[in-house]
C-alpha cells in the first residue's frame, strides 16, 4: 500500500506492514516514471529484509547492554553522554549498512522489472543536492553527505556493471501522467 503525505519534503519511507509513503515534495521533483520506480524499488527492498524489525532488535540489545553495563556508572555528566554517543554511532552505522543493502536490492528490483537503473542514482544525486543546500549543511549534514556520496559512488559502480539493455524510451504510463496533472507539475521532457 502507497500512501501520499502533503508535504513539502523529498522525503519517502516505509513501515512494518509494507505500508510506503511518499510525500508530494518527493513526487513533484521525479523526472520519470523511473524515478518514482526506483523510490519504490528502495522502499520494498527496506520492507522485504524487515529493516524495521531489525532495527527493534538493535534497539532492544542496545538498552539491555545500557542496563547490564551502566550498573554503578552515573547516567548523568560526561559517563552518561559517552554511553549514548556509542549507542548512537552503533544505530548510525546500522543505519547506514541498511540504506546500503536496500540500495542494492532496490537496484536489483528495478533492474529485472525492466526501469532504468541509472534512476535510483539520479534519486540519490537529487538526495545530495537538497542535503547541500541545507543552510545548516556544515553542522548537521556532514555526516549524511559522505554516507551519501559513498552510496552513490557505490550505485554507480553496480549500474555500470549491470548487463547492458537496448534502452527504450518509454513513454509515461496514464498512471504517472494523471499523478503529474493532480499535483499540478510540468515536466520538462
Amino acid at each position: 500500500m502507497v500512501k501520499v503525505l502533503v508535504s513539502p519534503k523529498f522525503n519517502a519511507f516505509s513501515i512494518p506492514g509494507g505500508r510506503v509513503y511518499l510525500t508530494v515534495g518527493l513526487l513533484k521533483r521525479l523526472a520519470s516514471e523511473d524515478e518514482l520506480a526506483a523510490v519504490l524499488a528502495h522502499e520494498i527492498a527496506h520492507t522485504t529484509a524487515h529493516d524495521w524489525a531489525k532495527l527493534r532488535t538493535q534497539l532492544l540489545l542496545l538498552r539491555a547492554r545500557q542496563r547490564t553495563a551502566g550498573r554503578g556508572i552515573p547516567s548523568r555528566g560526561f559517563a552518561g553522554f559517552g554511553r549514548a554517543r556509542a549507542y548512537a554511532n552503533v544505530l548510525a552505522a546500522w543505519r547506514r549498512r541498511a540504506e546500503e543493502n536496500a540500495d542494492a536490492r532496490g537496484l536489483d528490483y528495478l533492474y529485472r522489472a525492466g526501469y532504468d537503473p541509472s534512476a535510483l542514482v539520479s534519486i540519490l544525486k537529487k538526495v545530495s543536492t537538497i542535503e547541500e543546500q541545507n543552510p545548516l549543511w556544515s553542522q548537521v549534514n556532514a555526516q549524511n553527505y559522505r554516507e551519501t556520496a559513498i552510496r552513490l559512488a557505490a550505485l554507480e559502480n553496480r549500474v555500470s556493471s549491470l548487463p547492458a539493455r537496448k534502452r527504450r524510451r518509454k513513454k509515461h504510463g496514464k498512471d504517472f501522467v494523471r499523478m503529474e496533472r493532480r499535483l499540478g507539475v510540468v515536466m520538462k521532457r
